[in-house]
């Protein structure tokens, strides 16, 4: 009697179980073999991809899983957009996290591909490893649902790289901001991204992880009356239906008693003759939240996505 067959149709979990640890060179030979395995294959590969700038109106394209790709550099003319976009939407209509790495210039005019990216759920931003303190892109033209920056330390507001800043997707949900280990001022990212009223939660990230790291590093001291004075103005500005949750600052030194000091600096922007502050101050501060990186993993699929800036290996 011939051995039962290992049927993908059949037994779907068991195939993507093996997959998953199974090297790329192996799982391409594997592909060959059955169509639907072939297709959950470069759902697979080109689940997260990213792009960053090279020349002209070109963009080096690459996956986060390093698996060779037949998609090397992808063209943002927009005289070629129809072309470009046929060509690699066969692999790109599977992506879910879109990466864009540096500073991309407005002239290389991404919302061109955005026809190319129909089911991306996360885009992120980040700096280019060799030069860490340079800006991030300001481009944000794909809609999704969760956005996370990379920031740089510093922002020139006046800078026409931010002059010429995209707005925030209509239908972005939750903001994810990681500050990289430095002491940069959170308001001022918010000074210059415009959020469109659909962004419910905004994550604030203080230390700066690597990949399979349980804990975080910080450039610098963090101070944190300053972090207190930039949130109570977000608080106190800003729309009550988004929730803050802030990320990482146990790691931080010396010992910080956030909660504390929020209440004392938002009694500063309350009429001193009012009795009874804190029903009102109450109500405020339940929008504000503090969590270690352990506790924030345990709520989303995938905490490596939001926390850490270079998942496909050391950008050059």
């Amino acid at each position: 009697m011939p051995p039962p067959l290992l049927d993908y149709n059949t037994f779907p979990h068991i195939i993507d179980l093996i997959v998953s640890h199974t090297p790329w060179p192996t799982r391409a030979v594997w592909g060959r073999t059955c169509k639907r395995l072939r297709a959950r294959l470069l759902a697979k590969q080109y689940e997260h991809v990213i792009l960053f700038g090279c020349f002209g109106q070109e963009l080096f394209f690459r996956t986060a899983t390093l698996a060779s790709c037949p998609i090397h550099m992808v063209n943002v003319n927009p005289q070629a957009v129809d072309s470009e976009v046929s060509r690699i939407k066969l692999y790109t209509a599977f992506t879910k996290v879109i990466e864009v790495t540096g500073f991309i210039q407005p002239s290389e005019e991404m919302e061109h591909l955005t026809l190319a990216f129909p089911n991306v759920e996360t885009y992120r931003t980040n700096t280019r490893w060799a030069e860490r303190d340079t800006e991030h892109t300001t481009q944000f033209p794909v809609p999704c649902n969760t956005l996370v920056l990379f920031c740089s330390e510093r922002i020139n507001q006046d800078s026409p790289r931010y002059a010429s800043c995209c707005k925030v997707p209509a239908g972005v949900t939750k903001l994810v901001l990681n500050m990289r280990g430095g002491n940069g001022r959170i308001i001022e990212h918010f000074n210059v991204f415009n959020l469109p009223n659909t962004v419910r939660d905004v994550v604030v990230v203080f230390p700066w992880f690597k990949h399979n790291a349980r804990a975080g590093t910080f450039q610098t001291s963090i101070d944190k009356s300053q972090i207190v004075k930039d949130f109570v103005l977000l608080l106190t500005r800003g729309t009550p239906k988004i929730h803050y949750t802030l990320v990482g600052l146990n790691e931080a030194s010396p010992p910080y008693e956030l909660g504390i000091a929020l209440y004392c600096e938002l009694v500063k922007h309350f009429d001193p003759t009012i009795k009874n502050l804190y029903p009102d101050i109450a109500r405020i501060l339940r929008h504000v939240r503090l969590c270690t990186l352990e506790e924030y993993a345990g709520e989303v699929d995938n905490i490596e996505t939001e926390v850490v800036e270079y998942i496909g290996g050391d950008d050059c």
